[in-house]
């Protein structure tokens, strides 16, 4: 996944109305930066970004 991607699928959310989708999209987005500014780096893992935060909604929603 790339970000031009990423920054696609967020606009197909918003004109979609799909909320649930937008929130998911836009804190991978978040995350995916944040990676990008702690490693200075242009080429990251986005598979591993993916894999935390999926993990962190998991354990999230083992606690609610």
């Amino acid at each position: 996944m790339s970000e031009i991607k990423l920054d696609s699928d967020i606009s197909i959310a918003m004109k979609n109305g799909d909320k649930t989708a937008l929130n998911a999209l836009r804190s991978l987005k978040t995350a995916i930066m944040v990676a990008k500014t702690a490693k200075n780096a242009k080429e990251i893992d986005f598979i591993s970004i993916v894999g935390k935060q999926v993990s962190m909604r998991m354990d999230s929603a083992k606690i609610y």
